[in-house]
């Protein structure tokens, strides 16, 4: 079972019910916010808790997770591009 991608993992251990698909592109962490920036993970982070940073979509062990469309769009209001987050 470890060996399966997280979206095709059952629901629960031992779920009888079945696995569960969907598409994790659209939900991004620190670590995929600093490789849409071009930063570090821990600048990412930084980033995140600014004022007009958008807000997490939900938080998993390993962190906050925000929607990707929210991300772009902040990237396009602010004019943040990749290296360009000064």
């Amino acid at each position: 079972m470890d060996n399966l991608p997280l979206s095709a993992r059952p629901c629960q251990s031992g779920s009888t019910i079945g696995y569960v698909e969907y598409d994790t592109r659209h939900v991004v962490g620190a670590h995929e916010i600093g490789e849409m920036l071009g930063v570090t993970r821990s600048r990412a982070n930084q980033l995140s808790r600014e004022v007009g940073f958008p807000k997490p979509y939900g938080v998993l062990r390993m962190g906050k997770v925000w929607r990707r469309a929210d991300i772009e769009t902040w990237m396009r209001k602010t004019g943040k591009a990749a290296a360009d987050t000064g």
